[in-house]
């Protein structure tokens, strides 16, 4: 994969390119291991004192109904389980790397995470429950899908306001805005980011063409399309984004379906309570993340 020479030209105008930290690349790694157990994720998630009060309070939130005070991160990461704590400590090492803002005029981060968040839970319970994809790499693909929208507005903030602006003001295409401001789209500048962060082949694949859907895509870039329009179907849409959803007529489902000849027999109401049921700990993810470190 190559970049054009306007996202190569983007990139260079940015200072201090966002890195993924060496504690969540030791984290997933050790995840990884067949011989990972509770006491080594705890020993890991113990050197870092942000990521461990951030657990313990997870546990600990009127969520869970907890009747005894979870004290340590051991115990939070026995009673989470490590599917949680590892989507808990993904999802706040890639927020904490474009700080959540008040009062924001144009682009509404907090909008933002909670979309690429329910994307990530959409895309995970997909590929768990139909085995359509890795559910780890799902999540980790629909939580980073857009994350061209939020590069592009951290560095380029009076800019990228004009492309909020115009699709406000005009509806229509987004992506041409984005090319109209900068000369390349998010999905572009997502996918020179994914490079930058030497991440699988099909993971970068998604931030590239999940707003285009071809008869070849992988499963996991149907899903990950699939998963943002979905999330957008249930509140998590800017509001120049949304329109209605028809399973039946979408290019990325009928391509799951092709995998998953099941999946168009899919409850839509129960698969939508299903979602909607996870809402409250996105919510609680992004509040954390808007809070003091302990």
């Amino acid at each position: 994969m190559t970049t054009s020479p306007a996202v190569e030209r983007l990139l260079a105008r940015m200072k201090r390119l966002p890195v993924l930290s060496s504690f969540v690349l030791r984290f997933q790694h050790l995840l990884s291991s067949p011989n990972c157990n509770t006491g080594q994720i705890a020993e890991l998630l113990s050197e870092d004192p942000v990521v461990t009060g951030r657990i313990i309070r997870l546990a600990n939130s009127p969520l869970f109904h907890r009747y005894k005070e979870v004290t340590s991160v051991r115990e939070a990461v026995v009673f989470l389980g490590l599917e949680q704590v590892r989507e808990v400590v993904l999802s706040l090492s890639i927020i904490s790397l474009f700080p959540l803002k008040a009062g924001e005029k144009c682009f509404d981060t907090h909008l933002f995470w909670h979309h690429s968040l329910s994307s990530a839970h959409i895309a995970r319970h997909l590929a768990g429950a139909y085995s359509l994809a890795s559910p780890e790499e799902a999540y980790t693909a629909g939580l980073l899908h857009d994350i061209g929208k939020i590069l592009l507005n951290h560095f380029f903030p009076e800019e990228y306001g004009k492309v909020v602006q115009k699709a406000l003001q005009m509806g229509g295409n987004y992506l041409a805005y984005e090319r109209e401001v900068f000369g390349a789209d998010h999905c572009e500048v997502g996918e020179a980011l994914a490079l930058k962060w030497a991440l699988p082949r099909e993971l970068t694949a998604t931030l590239r063409f999940h707003h285009n859907p071809s008869p070849e895509m992988s499963p996991l870039v149907a899903l990950v399309g699939f998963s943002n329009l979905f999330s957008k179907q249930i509140g998590f849409a800017f509001p120049w984004e949304f329109r209605p959803l028809i399973f039946s007529s979408d290019p990325f489902w009928r391509r799951l379906c092709q995998h998953r000849e099941d999946l168009a027999k899919i409850d839509e109401e129960l698969f939508t309570f299903q979602i909607e049921d996870v809402v409250p700990r996105i919510r609680e993810i992004i509040a954390m993340s808007m809070k003091g470190d302990d």
